[in-house]
């Protein structure tokens, strides 16, 4: 059975010993959310830029996770019994992604049928063995955020609190989430690798437009995501793992560039659930005197980026309708610059 991949804040492993860097490291966008599906439903919504998956986007990861327990299991060593025990699952603290993982996480590591646990996660399903933690780096842009809350109305009254702990969302969404505790106090189930603060700002009157209130992320996109994969490359928990990264179009693609800068993708939006699954190929993953750059970690995808097997046609995912493949991936909108990101005055909703 795969097994919690759960740390305290006091733990040795966090100790700076070199370490050889996940085998394995797969980038998912969530599933399909309910406000692109429902133009209305930001305007009577108590978190407008937190909205949940539809039934659709829920059978989207339960589809993934299934894909992805073939891949892990058919990829296997021999001498590996328990491969899915080397999976370490990190999440966008939003709750599309939250549920994302846990529906992929129910369908990776159901429980064997000898265990009769009645435990039930977010929409149901019984309880995986894998656990989920919580990456603020994944969080969705500032920009994208605000968005959303104007379109319910919310920038004057902001959600309290705008994103939620780990203990929060193991309450509300995914029991599934990693959270421990000792006594009254809360440990720390997982050290960020790059944390980050969303924080009111007033942008200044411009080109006859009036001064307004908005959302400003401490760090940028590329700045986030470029401290968040040197230091999962880094760190010896993640030292042969295999790792699934849950997050929004512009983190994921962030990573994306991140992690494999030689790769080049369509410059679009991943479809949902689309994924990229990169496998590190042999080679000398640490430089002299300290981490190689992070072009010469070595990671590959295994078959394509942002690929969609598991909405094939006749799955029964997406009700009939055909996912975009790779070849058709011209069909989203484009990814903003990491540059402009920040900048823009009205986001397109579509992260």
């Amino acid at each position: 059975m795969a097994k919690a991949h759960v740390a305290s804040s006091s733990s040795s492993s966090w100790s700076s010993t070199a370490a050889s860097g996940p085998s394995r490291i797969i980038i998912v966008r969530h599933g399909e959310r309910v406000d692109n599906v429902d133009s209305r439903w930001a305007l009577s919504a108590e978190r407008p830029h937190d909205p949940p998956l539809t039934d659709t986007g829920r059978r989207m990861a339960a589809a993934l996770g299934a894909n992805l327990r073939w891949r892990l299991l058919h990829a296997a060593r021999h001498d590996d019994p328990d491969p899915l025990a080397k999976v370490v699952v990190l999440t966008s603290p939003l709750e599309r992604c939250v549920e994302t993982a846990h529906h992929m996480c129910v369908a990776m590591a159901p429980l064997p049928p000898d265990d009769h646990t009645t435990t039930r996660g977010a929409g149901g399903g019984l309880s995986s063995s894998l656990r989920i933690l919580v990456e603020p780096s994944l969080t969705e842009g500032a920009t994208y955020m605000a968005g959303c809350l104007r379109k319910g109305n919310r920038m004057k009254s902001l959600p309290t609190p705008l994103i939620r702990s780990s203990r929060q969302l193991h309450h509300e969404v995914s029991h599934l989430v990693a959270t421990c505790h000792s006594g009254e106090e809360e440990v720390v189930a997982h050290r960020p690798l790059c944390d980050i603060q969303v924080s009111l700002s007033t942008q200044p009157e411009r080109a006859g437009r009036p001064s307004r209130v908005d959302l400003q992320d401490s760090l940028g996109l590329r700045e986030r995501t470029q401290i968040a994969a040197q230091a999962l490359l880094s760190r010896p928990e993640f030292a042969g793992m295999t790792v699934i990264l849950v997050g929004h179009g512009c983190t994921v693609t962030g990573f994306l560039k991140r992690l494999a800068p030689d790769v080049r993708d369509s410059g679009h939006i991943p479809f949902y659930t689309g994924f990229t699954d990169l496998v590190r190929h042999q080679g000398d993953l640490l430089g002299r005197g300290g981490p190689a750059s992070l072009a010469h970690w070595g990671f590959r995808p295994t078959d394509g980026v942002w690929i969609t097997p598991h909405l094939a046609p006749g799955s029964g995912v997406m009700g009939g309708t055909l996912a975009p493949t790779p070849a058709s991936a011209a069909a989203p909108p484009p990814i903003p610059s990491e540059e402009a990101v920040g900048s823009r005055d009205d986001p397109v909703l579509v992260d």
